[in-house]
């Protein structure tokens, strides 16, 4: 070997291992994530809410309150029972505090009177971003009603990416 290919061995061997390990072609590298991907993606596929209640309409309202770095609201969710049921499942983010909660409902039994359906409790998913409304009665399939949400959050520990503060 001459001189000139020595040299050019030598500089191709030094550019290839200064490269990231990522970038060498020709080997295989397995890195891994010390992430939570639960938390990376909160509404993944896993978070799917059941089918037995499906929600036809919403009403939102919402009062941010800059100076405080608060806000509060209120939303209503129509909904129709698709089987017999005596739980509700709804997204809703860890930072949100449900200060009131109400269940009303047009039984199918008797389609002309609202009733108002006692809730045994709320409590939120520990890992995943859902609440769930436990009825004391069950409510049958085909009934048309109506979940009623307020709520409060603070803009400083929320995820307020809908909020543009300047």
């Amino acid at each position: 070997m001459n001189i000139l290919q020595v040299c050019v061995l030598v500089c191709l061997c030094v550019s290839g291992n200064s490269l990231p390990p990522d970038k060498m072609r020709g080997f295989h590298i397995i890195k891994t994530r010390s992430i939570d991907l639960n938390n990376a993606h909160g509404l993944a596929m896993e978070s799917r809410l059941e089918k037995s209640v499906e929600p036809t309409g919403y009403r939102l309202e919402l009062e941010p309150y800059l100076e405080d770095a608060m806000f509060k609201g209120h939303v209503r969710i129509n909904v129709t029972w698709l089987e017999d049921s005596h739980t509700i499942n709804v997204h809703c983010a860890h930072d949100i505090e449900i200060t009131e909660t109400e269940v009303q409902a047009y039984l199918s039994s008797d389609s002309e009177q609202l009733h108002t359906i006692p809730i045994k409790r709320v409590t939120m998913d520990v890992k995943k971003p859902i609440a769930l409304i436990r009825l004391e009665k069950t409510v049958p399939k085909s009934s048309k009603g109506f979940i009623d949400f307020s709520f409060k959050g603070n803009m400083q520990t929320a995820i307020t990416e809908a909020f543009f503060k300047t």
